[in-house]
């Protein structure tokens, strides 16, 4: 994102860290909840390549997602907030 300015309006610009912010507080949740879904999906079906997750887990994927995602697009998605 830092090659590319994003602005809320025609003159204020938005810091990346604003944009991970909403991120973080759109995304957090929803994604947690997915990771544990397929973690619990995975066991049950006889694949428990998910059982020893470490406690920092759900927060490494959410900044595997974060690097992952184009952060402009997502934030002019959710520009409503």
């Amino acid at each position: 994102m830092s090659n590319k300015d994003i602005y809320k309006n025609e003159y204020e610009k938005i810091t990346e860290k604003e944009v991970i912010d909403i991120f973080y507080n759109k995304y957090s949740i929803p994604l947690t909840d997915f990771l544990s879904n397929l973690k619990e999906k995975m066991y049950k079906n006889g694949n428990p390549i998910l059982n020893n997750c470490k406690s920092k887990t759900n927060s490494d994927f959410l900044e595997f997602i974060l690097y992952n995602i184009k952060l402009e697009k997502m934030y002019k998605k959710n520009v409503s907030l």
